[in-house]
């Protein structure tokens, strides 16, 4: 069968909006399996001799598949060295945040430990170490009333010595 430009065009009008459909399923971005397809179009436009293609609307699907995944093996380098950015980001990112976050918890640990004996006990228990009232108080020989008041104490303390949003931020990761 002798293929001409007017059998493609018409295959392209028919059966343009289905190879989109099928380019779409493969590369997952509606412009690129729109490239994909009008590329195969181009390509067979452009061609000398056409005369080997015994099933036109078969031979362009095929050649559609296979664009498209060269394609994704294209691409598959620039996400995979993208991903490898990101990552490396992340962990460059990650570690700034630990730093910060030790500096700040050296920040409050010297914070800590200009606090009144008593506040700071009571405040270390319950707020950092997750102990209950009933228990701390228990620990410190101290009404549960006193507890409460002491670390009411602490955390008026802190909050004068020090941004009470880094505090949250740095006891609770807030």
């Amino acid at each position: 069968m002798n293929t001409s430009t007017r059998e493609i065009k018409s295959v392209f009008q028919d059966n343009y909006t289905s190879l989109c459909i099928f380019a779409y399923s493969y590369v997952l971005d509606k412009d690129n399996a729109k490239d994909v397809v009008q590329d195969v179009f181009v390509k067979l436009l452009e061609a000398d001799s056409l005369a080997h293609i015994n099933n036109l609307e078969a031979y362009i699907k095929t050649s559609v598949y296979h664009s498209c995944l060269k394609f994704l093996k294209q691409n598959a380098v620039t996400e995979s060295l993208t991903k490898a950015e990101e990552r490396l980001a992340s962990k460059n990112l990650s570690q700034e945040s630990q730093l910060i976050k030790e500096e700040e918890s050296v920040l409050v640990l010297k914070e800590l430990n200009l606090l009144p004996s008593e506040c700071r006990k009571a405040f270390e228990l319950c707020v950092i170490h997750g102990y209950k009232y009933s228990e701390a108080a228990e620990s410190l020989e101290i009404s549960k009333n006193t507890l409460k008041s002491q670390i009411k104490k602490a955390y008026r303390i802190l909050r004068e010595s020090m941004n009470y949003v880094q505090i949250l931020w740095i006891l609770f990761d807030v």
